[in-house]
Parts: structure tokens; C-alpha cells; sequence
């Protein structure tokens, strides 16, 4: 049907009316925010005066990059490459976002720490995204948000968000038009044969707090990234968002050239274990910042514990519960039980010992007892306490026991089970089959009585020393639930009579070397299971014994400081090393120990 030709001209006038608006919306849109402001805070509620100080410039390391120094733009280029550089600078020496992104000319290959300092203009008429919104992109892919989110409960999309990735573990936030810094280490993703086999990972600092803590990011592009192939490198992506973000002083180093130097007043404990390292002539502990050893409770005597007390240093011992083998020798009915209904060989050379046999329980628990009436330690480790296996290692090693005749008794009158009649074999695979669940919770009970014991006998003996565990570092859903449904560890019911929870994340002996994230991954695990932050006044603690030893895979004095700052990240509150011996074999891997334990602690000890 034709259509006449007022009808075309109101379409047209609609068009021409539409048009309009849309330049007008523009336009007080770009004058909305030219009304930003660097100028002053009126009206801004400031919660603390540290608010409103200017996070300390931080200078480039030798070595480092520099990508910006406040005198040209020449490091980095457009989006494009092709046109000009618009971002305007500043008298100050900062860089002000003015219209489109820019990416660096340098591109981000190896494992990083980039360094940017930024500020957010103040505007008050805007909320959410509209306030002061940039980011910064890893790779051009991986954004850590910058946004005006001063005062908020910040989420993923708030300034320090991994955005749609991770919010903020606390907001870090100044007040706008202060000036900030990132320090970020980022491990880029980690491709074999075209398929990646590692994600990328990013720990973020924010002025100084640590927002973000090793973590994991699966996906190849955040929102609004620059996308392209994860398995390359990229560059850093500074985001145009429409807002007068600016930014200086930005660079970037090497990962493995940075030196940990922060002080972290909340881990209380720098130890060795295996007893007093050799040191250089005329050294004293102190001078490694070492403040606690741990030795065998067979090496415990007074003069030791006086000694490292006059220094200022911490004596535990460690108690062996569940593998002294000598004990086998004079009563063979305490070794522990196979499905098949026989004597189940030492996995890999490690002995346990049946926990129902109650002459081994009453030796261990006087052996206890001798160990805190010796010396007045300040505390004492539980070691190997779990059923018969050997999984101190990347391929554990652990068979189902034990199912001698005096366990079967227990359980089937602690738990009214009928395991009903037949061959031994028959009998305990029956148990699995249709009574695990029963099985695995009477023996978890078992061994947490075992802690509960020892609990009281502390509590007798000695009440001021703390009771440790050192345990596996594996989650609930490692190796099929093996913590707890064949080594039947029950965390959190042991946590009712333990202290402090020494998890042993022994990256190297357990696959790991080339993952050193996964110590602190493990620790923050524990951590989430059992309710412990890393907060002073805290009644329960994490304290991770970490690998500096020769053990499986080599460990280098370079790997140190990263395996020390991984060790000693919230939630854990102490830190002690595995071992004596390593140092020994290789004092630059003492050196490094030191020079890290310094670092980390509190100007009064120092």
C-alpha cells in the first residue's frame, strides 16, 4: 500500500527527533563527566584520615620494565596501534584517560609482578559503574577493576574485583581523587600441546593489604577484555570507560627476581623443625629471625629447653602416636589388619599400629605424659596420627585396615551392626560394601578419642603448652575422601582438643614443584573447613610446615622467598620449615630462610 506523504515526513520527523535526543544524551552525558572532579571531596563522608593520604610512590626496582614514568606515553600505543595516543598528561607526571584504551607496547610472557599506581575522580552525581571506572588487564585479558568503591561492600565489579571472577577480600579502597597502587603477581596460563593445563593466577595487593591471595582464574577472558589467543603473550590493557581515571609510575618485574620485604605481624611463629640448624660461627638464631624449633620428643631435656628459652626461641616436640613399629616386635597383635584378613605389610616401609590395642594406647599415652613432665616445652605435636598407610608422597599408598578380630568386636558393639558370618575376606569387603559409611565414622571416632586423651593429659601435665597436629594437606575430596575415609582424620572433631593444625603442604614431595601456589591453596582450604582467618585472638591456628629439603623434587635458596610467602599467607599464623637437614646441606637455602623470617617480622623483634 502506498504511503502518503505526511506519514513519511512524521517517520522522518521521528527519525530526525530521535537523533536529537540521542546527541543531546550524549552531550550531557560528556558534560556530566567533564563535572568531575580532582579538586575536593565536599559532601564525602572520610571514615578514617589515613583515607585521604596518598598511598607512598613506589620507585622501580633495578631490572624492571617501566612502562610509564610520567614523561611520555612512548610504551604504550592504542587499541589498534594505528591511531594516535588521546590520554592527556598531567603536570604531576600522571596519564589521564580521555578517550579510548591503551595497551603497552611490552608484552607479558613469564610469571609478572606489575606495579601501577592510579586515582578515581570524584563523582558524586554518579553511583555504581559510572564512578570513576577503568581497569586493569593482564594480557589484555584478566581485569582487576578500578572504580571509585570508597566505603563499599565490595564485590566483584568494585574496585580490587576480579570482575565476575573474585571480590576483594577486604575493600583497601582510598578516597577518591587519592592516589593508589596494585602490586599484582600474575602467573599467566600454562599451555601443553595446545591445551591448558595450568590457569591463570593472580595475587593482588592493594596500598599495601593483600585483596586477593593466589587466586585461580579459569576463565581465557574476562568481561570486556581484548580476548585473543590465552596461549600468548599479551599486553597490559589500561581501560577507557568514559571517566577521567589517571594513572602513573607503572612497571613490571620478573616474579622469580621479586624479594619478599613486608612485615606480617599476625604469623607469630618462624620455625625450624628437626632440631638447631648448623649456623655460621658467631650466629645466633636470632639472626635468622628464627623464633621456634621443633624436635622429637626423645631430644626434649631441660638444658634444651633453657637454652632456646634464654634466646627467646620456642621449644616443641613432636610425638610419634600411631608408628612406633618397635612395639610390634613384643606384642605382633597389635599390627594392623588387611581386607583379605591378614597382617597388612608396612606401606612403603610405614608402620602403623592398630589404635584399638589398648596395651600400645597406654604405653603411648605415658610416653606422653614423661615427654611434658621432662622440660616445660611450650607445646606438642601430634606425628602420624592415622591409620596404617604412607602418604607422604605423590602416589599415596594406602590400604584399608585394620580389621583384626578386636576391631571387628569393637565396632559391632559400638554400632549394633551385624557384619554377619563367612571367611575374614568376605566379612570386611561386606563391611565396605554395606556399611562403610558406619565403618569410617566409628574408626574417625576412634582415632579423635586418641586426641582427646592426649588433650586431657596436657591439660593435667602441663596446661600452658599448646596441642599440634602436623597432618595431611589434602582437602575432603582429594584421592577420593582419603583423609578421612581411609587415613579417617576428622578434622573438625579433632579441632575440639587441638590448637594449632601444622598442615603439611610438601609442594615438591607431592607433584608440586612447579605449582608452588599450591601450599597456600591448601592452607586456605583448611582454613575455610575449619573456620580459622589467621586473626589475632584466634583460639585455633594454622601453622604450615613447609619444604625447603631435598625430597622428591630438588628445592632451590631461590624458591625460597616464594615458598616462605606462600606458607605465611592468611590463614595461617606461624610458619616452620622442613628441615634442619636441608639447611644443613645447603646454607644459602639458611641464608634465604633468614633474610625472609627478618623481613616478616614486627620492628620490635628486629
Amino acid at each position: 500500500m502506498r504511503t502518503h506523504p505526511f506519514q513519511r515526513f512524521r517517520r522522518f520527523h521521528r527519525l530526525i527527533l530521535f537523533c536529537g535526543l540521542f546527541a543531546i544524551s550524549a552531550s550531557c552525558a560528556r558534560s556530566q563527566t567533564k563535572e568531575a572532579t580532582y579538586d575536593n571531596l565536599e559532601g564525602l563522608k572520610i571514615l578514617k584520615p589515613a583515607d585521604v593520604e596518598h598511598y607512598p610512590t613506589t620507585p622501580p626496582p633495578k631490572g624492571a620494565t617501566i612502562l610509564f614514568d610520567g614523561k611520555s606515553t612512548d610504551g604504550f600505543e592504542t587499541v589498534d596501534g594505528k591511531k594516535p595516543i588521546a590520554w592527556k598528561l598531567t603536570p604531576e607526571g600522571a596519564m589521564r584517560v580521555t578517550r579510548g584504551g591503551i595497551v603497552s607496547k611490552a608484552k607479558i610472557a613469564e610469571p609478572v609482578r606489575l606495579h601501577v599506581e592510579f586515582r578515581v575522580p570524584y563523582m558524586p552525581k554518579f553511583k555504581g559503574q559510572a564512578r570513576g571506572n577503568s581497569g586493569v588487564y593482564l594480557q589484555g585479558r584478566y581485569e582487576v577493576q578500578v572504580l571509585d568503591s570508597y566505603g563499599l561492600d565490595s564485590q566483584d565489579n568494585d574496585c580490587g574485583g576480579i570482575y565476575k571472577v573474585a571480590k576483594p577480600l577486604v575493600n583497601a579502597c582510598k578516597a577518591p581523587t587519592i592516589w593508589q597502587a596494585y602490586d599484582i603477581d600474575f602467573w599467566p596460563p600454562v599451555f601443553e600441546n595446545g591445551k591448558k593445563v595450568k590457569a591463570a593466577r593472580i595475587t593482588v595487593r592493594q596500598n599495601g593489604q593483600l585483596i586477593h591471595d593466589d587466586v585461580e582464574i579459569a576463565l581465557d577472558n574476562t568481561v570486556s577484555g581484548l580476548g585473543g589467543d590465552p596461549s600468548t603473550p599479551g599486553p597490559l590493557h589500561l581501560q577507557d570507560h568514559g571517566d577521567p581515571v589517571e594513572f602513573r609510575n607503572i612497571w613490571l618485574v620478573p616474579l622469580a627476581s621479586v624479594k619478599t620485604s613486608m612485615t606480617r605481624p599476625w604469623i607469630e611463629i618462624r620455625g625450624i623443625y628437626g632440631g638447631m640448624p648448623t649456623l655460621p660461627k658467631g650466629k645466633k638464631l636470632e639472626d635468622f629471625g628464627v623464633n621456634a624449633i621443633w624436635v622429637g620428643s626423645s631430644g626434649v631435656t631441660t638444658e634444651l629447653t633453657k637454652s632456646l628459652h634464654d634466646q627467646g626461641v620456642k621449644l616443641f616436640a613432636e610425638f610419634n602416636t600411631m608408628h612406633e613399629s618397635s612395639f610390634l616386635k613384643d606384642h605382633p597383635d597389635a599390627a594392623p589388619v588387611g581386607i583379605d584378613g591378614k597382617v597388612s605389610p608396612p606401606p612403603d616401609g610405614w608402620q602403623g599400629v592398630c589404635p584399638t590395642h589398648q596395651g600400645y594406647r597406654q604405653a603411648r599415652m605415658t610416653a606422653f605424659r614423661k615427654t611434658l613432665e621432662t622440660a616445660p616445652v611450650d607445646g606438642i605435636w601430634l606425628d602420624y596420627h592415622h591409620a596404617h598407610a604412607s602418604w607422604e608422597q605423590a602416589v599415596p599408598n594406602m590400604p584399608e585396615t585394620c580389621f583384626c578380630s578386636r576391631c571387628l568386636k569393637l565396632f559391632r558393639t559400638s554400632t549394633g551392626i551385624d557384619t554377619g558370618e563367612g571367611q575374614a575376606a568376605e566379612i570386611n569387603s561386606r563391611i565396605l560394601k554395606d556399611h562403610r559409611e558406619a565403618w569410617v565414622r566409628w574408626r574417625c571416632e576412634v582415632f579423635t578419642d586418641w586426641v582427646r586423651e592426649f588433650d586431657t593429659i596436657r591439660d593435667e601435665v602441663r596446661p600452658s603448652a599448646l596441642l599440634g597436629t602436623f597432618h595431611c594437606p589434602w582437602s575432603l575430596e582429594d584421592f577420593d575422601g582419603a583423609v578421612r575415609n581411609v587415613l579417617n582424620i576428622d578434622l573438625k572433631a579433632q579441632s575440639a582438643y587441638i590448637d594449632v593444625f601444622s598442615i603439611m603442604p610438601y609442594h615438591a614431595r607431592f607433584g608440586h614443584a612447579t605449582d608452588i601456589g599450591w601450599i597456600s591453596r591448601q592452607t586456605a582450604w583448611l582454613g575455610k573447613h575449619l573456620g580459622i582467618k589467621g586473626e589475632s585472638g584466634e583460639r585455633k591456628r594454622i601453622w604450615p610446615i613447609v619444604q625447603l629439603a631435598d625430597w622428591g623434587e630438588s628445592v632451590t635458596a631461590s624458591e625460597v622467598p616464594e615458598i616462605l610467602d606462600l606458607g605465611t599467607r592468611r590463614p595461617s599464623s606461624g610458619v616452620t620449615i622442613f628441615h634442619t637437614g636441608g639447611l644443613n646441606q645447603n646454607p644459602d637455602r639458611l641464608e634465604a630462610t633468614g633474610a625472609f623470617y627478618r623481613s616478616i617480622a614486627s620492628s620490635s623483634e628486629k
